[in-house]
């Protein structure tokens, strides 16, 4: 709004924005990695996931449902199997990071904190407990459990919510953004089921949206038409959190792609933060950095419309990308 109206938006506040579109985005895949390994369980997180893979991937029917009955997931196809997993286990990713705690260390490593030795049907186990565990905590029924994996199905039976399906709407037709596992030849460890490729994404679009929905996205065309009108786009506050897992999309990690001015404008990542957590209201148990991100932002805002604050002193705990 404020690049598109200069003339009646003094200025904008982008928490977790702007989302660039990447059509397969192993770059999620590296952030939620980054994430459990600052908590201590991504080496043997990920192991279990090759392990479940080498299952899936077996052929061995046998093998395959005591696997899926092990995870508490329905029957299946492999690839909907993997899916619902990373689904399942990833569900807190985006819950906010305060001084109480992080919402990732009870859901997820919380389970693999007994694994030193990184045995792999330990880090199985493991990660099967840490599955059953949100299964638990989100109250899901098998035959929710069903619908949501079933990616053949379409909006009609799916359990998306309307906030969710827009998102997914964006996906199919805007800027991609399909969660795979990095290619092998990069090197780089992953997190994510290596079925969870973009073949496997892509066929969804069409099976919740229908056959005109064009495969694969044009996210180049998205890129141009929602940036263009960024470049040169004075008085915006980018802001991005450390462990977010969208942070490698947003203008703290794009910005050299389309920002050419930065007029008025700051970069922040918030050091030790998660997804929009300066937009969220005010807690005594927010974290220092965010609590500067917000004094950041509000003095921007303050300067953008003209008023004068009184100067304070804080201790800064945010990262400054400008």
């Amino acid at each position: 709004m404020r690049a598109k109206y200069p003339d009646l938006v003094e200025g904008a506040w982008a928490s977790s924005a702007v989302v660039y579109g990447i059509l397969e985005n192993y770059q999620y895949d590296q952030s939620y990695g980054h994430h459990l390994n600052v908590l201590g369980c991504g080496t043997c997180f990920a192991q279990a996931v090759k392990d479940l893979d080498d299952i899936l991937l077996s052929g061995n029917s046998q093998k395959i449902a005591e696997a899926q009955q092990k995870f508490g997931i329905p029957p299946l196809s492999i690839a909907d199997s993997a899916a619902l997993v990373a689904a399942l286990v990833s569900s807190a990713a985006n819950d906010p990071i305060t001084q109480a705690g992080d919402p990732m260390a009870y859901a997820v490593c919380s389970y693999f904190a007994n694994n030193t030795d990184g045995q792999s049907s330990t880090c199985l186990d493991k990660y099967a407990a840490a599955t059953n565990a949100a299964i638990e905590r989100m109250g899901l029924l098998p035959n929710i459990l069903l619908i949501m994996g079933n990616s053949s199905l379409g909006l009609d039976y799916t359990a998306l919510d309307q906030v969710s399906r827009t998102w997914y709407y964006q996906m199919c037709t805007w800027f991609g953004g399909w969660q795979v596992p990095p290619p092998k030849s990069t090197g780089l460890t992953g997190y994510r089921s290596q079925l969870l490729n973009i073949d496997y994404w892509q066929p969804n679009c069409q099976n919740k949206f229908g056959s005109q929905i064009p495969i694969p996205v044009n996210v180049d065309a998205y890129n141009r038409q929602w940036f263009d009108i960024l470049r040169g786009a004075s008085n915006i506050f980018y802001t991005a959190g450390e462990l977010e897992i969208w942070r490698d999309q947003t203008v703290a990690a794009m910005s050299k792609n389309f920002l050419q001015s930065r007029r008025g404008s700051r970069i922040v990542l918030i050091n030790g933060a998660n997804h929009g957590q300066d937009m969220q209201p005010e807690s005594e148990w927010d974290l220092d950095s965010v609590k500067e991100a917000r004094r950041i932002g509000n003095k921007l805002v303050s300067r953008w419309l003209g008023i004068r604050t009184r100067p304070r002193s804080s201790s800064v705990a945010s990262r400054d990308c400008t």
